[in-house]
């Protein structure tokens, strides 16, 4: 048998559907130039371009032209069309002809499959720190950052507002050149100047060329298996107009770089100076008479290389330097100093920790004389460049040009930036992918991967990463075991990225807590369905009710006005902090960051906790400011909920049908197989109700969906506190503060006109108005504060504009009016803008709101009928099953209680080394490493890894050795083992070394078998620890944790041909390792028939071992209740369709079994290959059971 630690390579596969979204770049770099960039992005993040061009002449009356690309690299054909664009508006105009017309190099089909577009940015001032959607607010932020890229965000600004007045319905995303450093510790951004210049008007360093660090980041971290662990000093010299930078990274992360407040600091440029003293500009204008402007522009426009020998062109400068011109041999040497000066500096940062020193940018990767100066008799450092294949380096393509002595490579890595833009544009934007198709792994059962067409928005990497992380929910790892048994450490090692957090035991637990999860369908506005689905579950269920928020407030400080008013008006006992998973803000700097599965497991550890001890839980969907569909069924899946769909009314009922069907097919997709308990549609018109909800009731359950409610619309629903209106406008209080949170307005009445027609405009309304005035209308107010002693006017309150502070002679008057009750409000700004920010204000509720929390709670008793709501309280709670992820979940939280001490033999392997450092990082075991120590601290350094936690041995020179060859020799003299043969095994044999660790409980467990084969690892075991008290044999399992549950397959690794007392041995104790990682076991033994269909030899071993297994477990009072069924096959014990038709009698395992116990060895083997093979899930073992130690 092959050792199972074999990668195997995936067999073909099917073609799948894969999601693709169309991407256009813009980089405005000048004003009177734009590039253009079309790409597709594929959900699996692979880009491609498609086109691409520039449109120049911009602003001019003639001369102007759209230029596209044809073909590819450098030597590619560039065809020009000439247009007037007197403006950028008709720049884009005429690109969106272009884009679209093949004779002239157009490659889009139709401009509507262009759904996003990302804008390069050259800086983004303090407020924007990650890529954003662009929207009034953040354009202004980029216009506020303008002082600071005088040349480069004016051009950005005219091409964002070009953009919008042409592609009006497409999404657009700014990307800035100063995001990737927004990293930096303050110790690398704050200049030495008084602190107040900084908070006051964020003068501090920026740093620029992110989107360019950021794509080389990537592709060093994936070209050398360093994601999220790069040490790299990186060097960005561009051609002109770029500028040139450098950057230190460290774990993949920006902690340092050479521009700081504008472009103009750090390196030598082709016309910027870089640092220089900052009195030159002052002096520059004093000794020849300049503004301070136009110091600045010789500083900007006419230094650096310019300024040293009058080129630009530093592979042209590099040329002539080395022909003998002695100004380009002194700006040669002047660029190349600076350069160096940085790399020393961010060396020691670095603590001489560097992976890479990368060149990129125009000039880094085709000026090969420059890299070799830069790097030359740097040796010593560790750093030595090779000079012919630094010569030969290809500028297109990632290419190596260090020796292979040197410690630190040299890499030459083109940069992409459009490409970063692009990807960045898609992950921000709530866009709908479209088509094209690619191969993919196939699997078991057809399943959706259905995070791959979320809309990540502010999610920034989260589309990925909820992605990666339901993909691990398919494969997810489970290093824990491998500690407490054994198993592979290359396969726990490919998602060791997994939950850090744990809240229950091991040992399995009936799930005895019923919940339902309320997910709408409709985005924002769930608050009141959520307390009327609350009030009328609580009315059935009063004891031990509970009301949790996976994702909750929007900052850890601020309270969650959902859990808030929830546990205010249901008097709820718990603290609201525990109703809460993960804050807002958190969550979602989890999920851009890739830390989806963290997410997870903190969502889970807080459920479980809260849950413990509750009858009936209510959780509440998750409303994120994008759609977010996807996320909640992943967390529903995650905790096995059923799940309550709501759906606001749409007058188009074939839309709003197909929508819940739609929702529904994609929660049957999810791993978990939630149910859905039905629909609630709320804001129905009462005119259309009675007649809606036949008819819709109908056509519902013709998909066997229930209608479960279908709750009337109120006007008085959209009111508004007066306190809302204060807290929205930041208003001053004149009068009425006890009275701020019950009354509530409905309309706004501009007092424009007499006060008798503005109090003829009030009349008219039913419902209360708001009444916005001039403060200087004394007559509107006075006759406003007299009106509303009538029962004929409704008003809620005033709000006086333009003015700070009420005249003394208004003030006079307001105090001879007796009681004044109604609220006064009084605002600085003038009517118009009030009236904007009124425009956006959207309704909410607090436990104040009692018309609002009346109503909805009668109308839930009124139409959520009692017969759906008894079903869901008197259903028995569902049997959770095992998902990979509450599997990993609860194998990390028992390690971390548990502590116990590991040995992992194979310190020479750099999986093992990692992984080893890993896990005491994460807290969730003691590590011994056995190795040449030399060795192991040598990979250490190489990976970047922090061994200082990990003990390690040496069995070779360890002090220990004779004692352990000594206890070797104890055990096995009897079987012919000598004193020297001991000492050999022990000191030359990691395994028997480690071995003998546990024999002398100096250690609680071993991994092995990344390097060593089965029989290398299990010899020694055999030998010495050998088989628990009443063990008679020992076997295998392996966990296969595919998407819907994990499995426990056995025996796949060490029996032959068992007979039918030692089938039903392995049936047993693979049953015990079940429970004992919290798995209720229902065991099938399986053979090639079912029940009585067939007959045979091997159908009969089957049968008795069935026999000998079901009286086994009756001796053994804690597996009393474990199901064993058999001979049954393989999908009429797993499938529950197939299982109706093949077995005729009642079954507590067919259709639902989760230990499979195999035949024979060939059959277990093949088995779990195959299934491994065809689904792509994590098959960890073998896991060895019946030994004395693990």
């Amino acid at each position: 048998m092959d050792s199972f630690l074999d990668e195997q390579p995936f067999s073909e596969v099917e073609p799948v559907e894969q999601n693709v979204v169309l991407a256009l770049v813009l980089d405005a770099s000048k004003k009177d130039c734009v590039s253009f960039t079309v790409y597709s992005v594929l959900s699996d993040q692979k880009v491609s371009e498609i086109m691409c061009g520039r449109l120049c002449g911009i602003g001019a009356d003639a001369g102007g032209f759209v230029e596209v690309k044809l073909g590819e690299g450098e030597e590619g054909e560039a065809k020009k069309f000439d247009y007037a664009l007197p403006d950028a508006a008709s720049a884009l105009k005429h690109l969106t002809e272009v884009l679209v017309d093949q004779e002239k190099g157009g490659k889009v089909k139709d401009l509507k499959d262009v759904l996003v577009i990302g804008h390069r940015v050259a800086h983004g001032g303090e407020s924007l720190t990650k890529s954003a959607l662009i929207d009034a607010g953040v354009l202004d932020k980029i216009k506020a950052a303008s002082d600071l890229a005088p040349y480069n965000n004016p051009a950005s600004i005219m091409c964002i507002e070009a953009a919008q007045a042409v592609f009006t319905e497409c999404p657009q995303i700014a990307v800035f050149d100063t995001s990737f450093h927004a990293t930096m510790p303050s110790k690398a951004f704050m200049y030495a100047i008084p602190k107040g210049l900084y908070k006051e008007h964020g003068i501090r360093r920026y740093g620029f060329h992110g989107s360019s660090y950021e794509y080389v980041c990537e592709t060093a971290s994936k070209s050398l298996g360093l994601t999220g662990k790069l040490n790299a000093i990186i060097i960005y010299l561009g051609e002109e107009g770029e500028g040139s930078s450098a950057c230190v990274v460290k774990d993949g992360k920006c902690i340092d770089t050479s521009m700081g407040l504008t472009p103009l600091e750090g390196l030598v440029m082709a016309t910027r100076c870089g640092d220089v003293d900052p009195a030159m500009a002052a002096h520059l204008a004093k000794v020849k008479g300049l503004s301070v402007d136009e110091a600045l522009t010789v500083l900007r426009k006419e230094s650096g290389m310019k300024g040293l020998c009058g080129l630009t062109d530093l592979t042209a400068i590099c040329a002539k330097a080395k022909e003998g011109d002695v100004d380009c041999q002194e700006a040669c040497a002047v660029y190349v100093h600076r350069i160096r000066k940085y790399l020393g500096s961010y060396y020691l940062q670095l603590g001489g920790h560097v992976n890479a020193v990368i060149f990129t940018g125009e000039t880094g990767v085709t000026c090969a004389a420059l890299r070799a100066d830069v790097c030359a008799d740097m040796e010593n450092m560790g750093l030595a460049i090779d000079a012919e294949k630094n010569t030969a380096a290809d500028a297109s393509k990632i290419s190596e040009v260090h020796m292979a002595s040197s410690k630190c490579q040299v890499l030459v890595i083109p940069s992409d930036q459009q490409q970063t833009i692009a990807l960045q544009a898609v992950k921000l934007t709530n866009v709908a992918p479209t088509h094209v198709t690619k191969a993919a792994p196939l699997p078991v059962r057809p399943s959706v991967d259905v995070l791959s067409a979320l809309p990540p928005s502010k999610l920034g990497a989260g589309q990925n990463s909820l992605r990666r992380s339901m993909s691990r929910m398919r494969t997810a790892s489970g290093f824990m075991a491998s500690i407490v048994k054994r198993t592979s450490i290359d396969a726990a090692r490919r998602s060791v990225d997994a939950a850090r957090r744990g809240s229950v035991d091991g040992n399995y637990q009936e799930k005895k807590t019923k919940c339902l999860y309320v997910l709408s369908l409709s985005g924002r506005g769930t608050v009141l369905l959520e307390l009327g689905v609350c009030h009328r579950i609580m009315l059935k269920c009063p004891s031990k009710f509970g009301f949790f928020r996976p994702i909750a407030n929007r900052t850890p400080k601020e309270e969650d006005t959902h859990t808030h008013l929830i546990h205010s008006v249901l008097r709820l006992n718990d603290d609201k902090k525990d109703m809460c998973g993960v804050d807002y803000d958190t969550a979602l700097d989890l999920i851009s960051n890739g830390h989806a599965d963290e997410l997870f497991n903190r969502i889970i550890e807080a459920y479980e906790k809260y849950s413990r001890g509750k009858e009936f839980v209510v959780i509440a969907g998750v409303t994120l400011p994008v759609q977010s569909m996807e996320l909640n069924m992943a967390i529903a899946s995650i905790l096995q909920t059923p799940i309550l769909f709501t759906i606001k009314y749409q007058k188009e009922t074939d839309d709003m049908f197909q929508t819940i069907l739609l929702n529904k097919q994609t929660l049957d997709s999810m791993p978990g197989k939630n149910d859905l308990q039905g629909v609630i549609v709320n804001r129905v018109p009462p005119a259309d109700h009675e007649a809606f909800k036949t008819t819709f009731k109908g056509a519902l359950a013709s998909s066997g969906i229930t209608l479960a409610g279908v709750t009337k619309f109120d006007e008085m629903l959209l009111s508004f506190r007066v306190n809302e209106i204060h807290t929205a406008l930041k208003s001053s209080v004149l009068f009425g503060h006890n009275n701020l949170d019950r009354i509530e307005a409905q309309n706004f009445v501009i007092a424009a006109g007499t006060v008798e027609q503005v109090l003829s405009e009030v009349s008219a309304k039913s419902t209360p108005s708001m009444v916005l005035m001039d403060a200087r209308r004394v007559d509107v107010l006075l006759g406003m504060l007299f009106a509303v002693q009538s029962t004929e006017v409704k008003i809620a309150g005033i709000i006086l504009t333009g003015a700070a502070e009420i005249p003394m002679g208004i003030k006079k008057l307001l105090d001879s009016v007796p009681n004044v009750a109604l609220p006064v409000l009084m605002v600085r700004e003038a009517t118009e803008p009030v009236i904007m920010k009124l425009s956006k204000l959207v309704p909410t509720v607090m436990p104040s709101s009692k018309r609002k929390i009346e109503y909805v709670e009668n109308m839930f008793d009124e139409e959520v009928g009692d017969a759906f709501l008894s079903s869901l309280i008197t259903k028995e709670a569902k049997e959770q099953v095992m998902t990979p992820k509450i599997f990993q979940y609860r194998i990390f939280k028992k390690a971390r209680a548990l502590q116990k001490h590991i040995v992992l033999p194979e310190g020479n392997d750099k999986r093992v080394v990692t992984a080893a450092a890993e896990l005491v990082e994460r807290g969730l075991c003691a590590v011994t490493l056995l190795g040449n120590i030399s060795d192991v601290k040598a990979l250490a350094v190489q990976l970047q890894l922090d061994l200082s936690k990990v003990t390690v041995i040496d069995p070779a020179t360890s002090e220990h050795t004779q004692r352990y060859a000594d206890l070797l020799y104890e055990n096995r003299k009897e079987k012919g083992m000598t004193p020297e043969k001991a000492l050999d095994l022990v000191r030359n044999d990691p395994n028997y070394y480690g071995t003998m660790m546990m024999v002398a409980s100096e250690a609680d467990g071993m991994v092995s078998g990344a390097v060593h084969t089965t029989a290398d690892t299990m010899r020694p075991a055999l030998q010495v620890i050998k088989t628990a008290p009443g063990i008679a044999l020992v076997s295998s399992i392996f966990f296969m944790l595919l998407p819907q549950q994990v499995y426990v397959y056995g025996d796949c690794a060490i029996n032959v041909n068992p007979n039918s007392q030692q089938l039903a041995a392995i049936a047993v104790a693979s049953a015990q390792t079940a429970m004992s990682f919290g798995i209720k076991p229902r065991v099938a033994m399986l053979s090639y028939a079912t029940g009585e269909s067939n007959t045979g030899e091997l159908i009969t071993k089957v049968r008795e071992a069935t026999a000998e297994a079901k009286a086994l477990v009756l001796l053994d009072e804690a597996m009393k209740a474990v199901p064993v069924e058999g001979p049954l096959q393989f999908d009429a014990a797993v499938d529950p369709e197939v299982a109706l038709l093949k077995v005729k009698t009642p079954s507590q395992v067919a259709g639902r079994a989760n230990v499979c116990i195999f035949p024979d060895l060939n059959t277990g083997n093949n088995a779990y290959k195959a299934v491994q093979q065809a689904s792509d899930c994590i098959a960890m073992g073998p896991i060895m059971q019946g030994l004395k130690k693990p």
